[in-house]
């Protein structure tokens, strides 16, 4: 039986985006290729683009906006610090097997 999965590699230095293990409140845009560490797999060709491509656009963080009212409330929304390095032509989403060996 096989698997198929996704990831997304990194052409100029042959690295893979990696999966996050560490207990960091961060996420996967603030991630850089590596050899080292395991990729991080998606289910679906369209949700490794879609990764890509928020990837590609910058780091994402949680951004507060507040209404200045006391009694009023602070709103939290999502919001990008764009990056330029990184170039969505530079990458390749490509398929990765799991073959269970029996």
């Amino acid at each position: 039986m096989a698997w198929q999965f996704f990831a997304i590699r990194h052409i100029p230095s042959n690295g893979w985006l990696p999966q996050l293990h560490e207990h960091k409140a961060v996420g996967s845009t603030n991630a850089e290729p590596s050899l080292d560490k395991p990729p991080r797999l998606f289910r679906s060709e369209r949700a490794a683009k879609i990764a890509l491509y928020c990837y590609c656009l910058g780091k994402w963080y949680n951004a507060t906006a507040s209404s200045g009212d006391p009694w009023g409330y602070d709103e939290a929304y999502p919001d990008v610090m764009p990056n330029t390095k990184r170039n969505k032509a530079d990458y390749r989403v490509e398929p990765l097997f799991l073959v269970e060996d029996l």
